[in-house]
């Protein structure tokens, strides 16, 4: 299975596994996840599409709620992508 990291949408990616929220590297649970809402250490910066890409696919779109379950079970056990 391949998995599509919604940063490639961002334009706030950067080169690597960096961005602008998260200029050292971004968390597992964000590059597995999504990152519409506020989330620890994202210095209040959160996903914006990107200008130079397609849109992002829908499936990316969750509610808070949703992106938070989401982020908490993935930060409980690294080894699980929800």
């Amino acid at each position: 299975m391949s998995i599509i990291p919604l940063c490639i949408f961002c334009q706030y990616k950067g080169d690597g596994l960096k961005c602008k929220a998260y200029p050292k590297e971004i968390p597992d649970a964000i590059l597995y996840g999504t990152h519409f809402y506020p989330k620890p250490g994202d210095h209040g910066i959160q996903f914006k599409q990107s200008e130079n890409t397609t849109k992002y696919p829908s499936w990316f779109d969750v509610s808070q709620e949703e992106e938070d379950r989401r982020y908490r079970e993935y930060e409980n056990d690294d080894n699980v992508l929800v």
